[in-house]
């Protein structure tokens, strides 16, 4: 009631109700709980209205434009009195619109933001291991694989069919998994003007000051390039093109490469590549991407970071092992894959991850996604009632968290059907099977070790066998 009715925005109307069909549902698997609202952090934004929703407010307008607001961190973990938690905040900064759901709307009614803070904000949002000082964070509503996709379009319904809210930050989460350096996110609930929003991702962007904060040194001794090798965030295009003509030379020669290895992070990059080759990540390299470099750093390299790879896990089977992007990483890693040595780190690398305990192997991936998977689970009740109508077609037959389970379990192997049905239990052999094909990965299976790692008795017999029979050749000095 308290909505000013001048406001117009949206693909029809501007949308701000509580769907009463999932509020009053009769299943309480659909309908939303009071303690659904305190499973995930609130944040509340509070500013002028006609700044957000006016004729000429950014919601309206577009991106580009930032405008102050009060921004407000709820932590319900703060209300269990362990002295421990972090008590959340609130501080003063601006917001303004970003990403295609703005730029092409109304793909989204729904539209992505991104936070300023000034000063920085000193917070421990993702907890331990995390930075705890941020320039920005981004509110992440995404475009691809959501209910309030484009509504009323011919895509829409399979789009929103596959509708998860994890697809984004998953990969990253991979990367991280596997050593390497991606953005953090979490989902919360996000408020403007006390007005409910929904499901929102809150998470790093890989920008100069990311670099900073997870390698050293100051922003502004660091490079950034996002999408394109042309496209700066931070500093300059001059040492990335620098870095990319050096990946153009002869592979063969292994001069070439190490020189390739002196500005460019070898095993950060592997491990991008294999999460992306992983996920089957369709809307990229051509765009989607961040790379960083601490230009002025004694030991700076090239790292690039996950960025908005949404068009993942859409189908079980899918290869994007051809793809050969201009300027990108799918072009780097081309160039560096016909250097033996590049070769053989790759294998390790998958071999690593790929078997025994690894990060992607069927139970490990499962149990990195089901981590993501659970925290947004009850909470897609309250995005059901928000946006699960969105759509032209939706309005008296809203998506519900029934939708969203069945789509995990597919996911998960558990009941099948779907282009995704059955991802996690099988997606690594037939990935391991796509990089064989390419070449990249040997077709003689690796020695094994029995037992394999972990602290062991003193005069503990270990034991190497070849699974295809053929000879073994080791060093027993470390040497190797």
């Amino acid at each position: 009631s308290n909505v000013p009715a001048h406001v117009n925005w949206g693909h029809a109307v501007p949308d701000y109700e509580m769907d009463p069909d999932v509020v009053n549902h009769t299943d309480p698997e659909v309908r939303p709980t009071t303690e659904d609202f305190l499973r995930v952090p609130t944040v509340s934004l509070t500013m002028d209205w006609d700044l957000m929703f006016g004729s000429g407010g950014i919601y309206i307008a577009g991106e580009g434009v930032d405008r102050p607001t009060s921004i407000e961190y709820i932590n319900p973990e703060a209300d269990t009195g362990d002295p421990n938690t972090a008590q959340g905040f609130q501080t003063d900064g601006t917001v303004r619109i970003v990403g295609g759901s703005s730029t092409g709307r109304w793909k989204s009614d729904k539209l992505s933001m991104r936070l300023k803070f000034s000063p920085d904000l000193r917070y421990p949002v993702f907890g331990d291991g995390r930075s705890d000082r941020f320039d920005t964070l981004v509110l992440d509503h995404r475009l691809n694989n959501v209910w309030h996709y484009n509504p009323g379009s011919a895509a829409g319904p399979s789009q929103a069919a596959r509708a998860q809210y994890t697809h984004d930050q998953f990969p990253a989460d991979l990367h991280n998994l596997m050593g390497g350096l991606s953005p953090e996110g979490k989902h919360c609930l996000l408020y403007i003007n006390g007005v409910l929003w929904g499901v929102t991702e809150l998470h790093e962007r890989p920008d100069d000051n990311f670099a900073a904060e997870y390698l050293g040194g100051d922003n502004g001794e660091y490079d950034v390039i996002k999408h394109q090798a042309n496209r700066v965030v931070a500093g300059t295009s001059t040492a990335y093109n620098a870095m990319l003509n050096l990946t153009r030379q002869d592979m063969g020669e292994q001069a070439n490469f190490d020189a390739v290895e002196a500005v460019l992070h070898i095993d950060n990059f592997i491990a991008y590549m294999i999460a992306n080759y992983y996920v089957g990540n369709t809307d990229w390299a051509h765009q989607n991407w961040y790379a960083s470099y601490g230009r002025d750093r004694p030991d700076g390299k090239w790292y690039y970071h996950s960025w908005d790879p949404e068009h993942c896990m859409e189908s079980t089977t899918q290869n994007v092992t051809n793809k050969d992007n201009a300027g990108g990483p799918t072009e780097v890693f081309v160039n560096l894959v016909a250097n033996p040595e590049f070769r053989l780190r790759f294998a390790d690398a998958v071999h690593r991850h790929f078997h025994n305990d690894g990060v992607l192997t069927p139970t490990n991936a499962a149990k990195a996604y089901r981590r993501r998977a659970d925290a947004v689970d009850f909470v897609t009740r309250i995005e059901s009632a928000r946006w699960g109508d969105n759509g032209d077609t939706r309005i008296n037959n809203p998506y519900t968290r029934l939708d969203w389970l069945r789509v995990r379990d597919q996911l998960l192997g558990t009941v099948g059907g779907g282009a995704w049905g059955n991802y996690f239990p099988t997606r690594t052999g037939i990935v391991l099977g796509q990089f064989v094909s390419r070449g990249w990965y040997p077709q003689t299976d690796a020695p094994e070790i029995s037992p394999f790692g972990g602290s062991l008795p003193n005069n503990t017999t270990l034991t190497l066998s070849s699974p295809d029979g053929g000879a073994i050749y080791f060093t027993d000095d470390g040497s190797d």
